[in-house]
């Protein structure tokens, strides 16, 4: 249900839930000593994650090949070279991450631990991005910090953070979208920048800008999202003008691999247990109690579209980082549903 009054959860939704013992509990204190806790033990997951970006040997079979990617920049190479000339070389990412990779490689020297690193700033970056995204639409700080650190703590993101994979890139690029489209509505266009550089770095990272479109066309701004429909589509397009037939080649040619449904569904069962389960009840709670408003209709429809999303994990050659952007949009929109069930008491 939309409403434009005060963002506030449905009474229906906190029926019971605060019963009588739990009105004498001091939630502000329990708020404070859990932010420290999630605190120090982001620091500590964060840290350990570190230690793994300073390996100095692959710890996926990816890192290599976007490490090679890097380096064929650096030597003024093209990253999308001839898919039928010796030696056969396939990248299926867009060029923002290879550029990233490259850069890192530049600044650092040839190994896997400066494009690790950057991609592990750009983790760093998510996580702080979530805890003010939350702390916006909800005015508590102390749970935006507090589900960032949920975010920077789960199971996926200890996987998946240490390596060189474009996926943390994609997130960052999709997230500060995100944020500028909330927080400077105006600036629209420049979301529109962010959510196409997203796509050129992983193309499966649709589900910002399908939320800024639904968001825009149900406001009646039918102006500002076709602006940034051309905007984000133009970009891309430029992009793959500029790149050529190979680069298109690889985005779209190189993963002929089965879809499985029943696989995809697997997986987020597997996602789901892995110690997000309640995170995950509170997320789908809220986006169907809650009575978005104006302001955070765009994550729930961001929620909505990334647990779409997610079902590109179906694919056989696909892994648990299709649900890293998922895994995200939990934490934000759980966050949400825990600071305004408090603010309800």
């Amino acid at each position: 249900m939309l409403s434009n009054h005060p963002e506030r959860l449905n009474p229906d939704f906190t029926t019971g839930l605060l019963s009588s013992p739990l009105k004498h509990w001091s939630w502000q204190a329990t708020k404070r000593t859990l932010t420290w806790l999630v605190l120090t033990a982001t620091f500590v997951r964060l840290a350990f994650a570190f230690s793994r970006v300073s390996v100095p040997f692959e710890l996926d079979y990816e890192e290599g090949n976007v490490l090679n990617a890097a380096l064929r920049i650096l030597h003024g190479q093209t990253p999308y070279p001839e898919p039928a000339s010796f030696p056969y070389t396939l990248n299926p990412y867009g060029p923002i991450g290879y550029a990233t990779a490259a850069i890192g490689a530049k600044l650092f020297g040839v190994s896997l631990f400066g494009p690790r690193l950057l991609v592990f700033v750009a983790g760093i970056a998510t996580v702080v991005i979530i805890a003010l995204l939350i702390a916006k639409l909800s005015g508590d700080w102390q749970v935006g910090v507090l589900f960032a650190g949920v975010f920077a703590c789960s199971p996926l993101v200890k996987l998946w953070l240490p390596l060189l994979r474009v996926d943390f890139l994609a997130i960052f690029l999709s997230l500060l979208g995100l944020y500028i489209f909330l927080a400077k509505p105006r600036l629209w266009w420049m979301a529109a920048v962010a959510f196409s550089l997203a796509f050129l770095t992983k193309p499966t990272a649709i589900a910002a800008p399908l939320a800024c479109v639904l968001d825009l066309m149900l406001r009646k701004r039918v102006v500002a999202a076709s602006g940034f429909a051309a905007t984000y589509l133009g970009i891309i397009s430029a992009s793959a003008f500029v790149l050529g037939k190979n680069f298109i080649f690889d985005l779209t040619r190189t993963h002929p691999d089965p879809y499985s449904l029943k696989r995809a569904l697997a997986l987020y069962f597997v996602a789901l247990i892995s110690a997000q389960l309640v995170l995950g009840v509170l997320a789908y709670a809220l986006a169907f109690g809650f009575r978005w408003t104006n302001q955070s209709r765009a994550l729930g429809f961001y929620f909505a579209a990334s647990s779409l999303a997610a079902l590109s994990g179906g694919k056989l050659g696909s892994e648990t980082n299709h649900f890293l952007e998922w895994t995200t949009a939990l934490c934000i929109v759980g966050g949400l549903a825990t600071a305004f069930l408090l603010a309800s008491h």
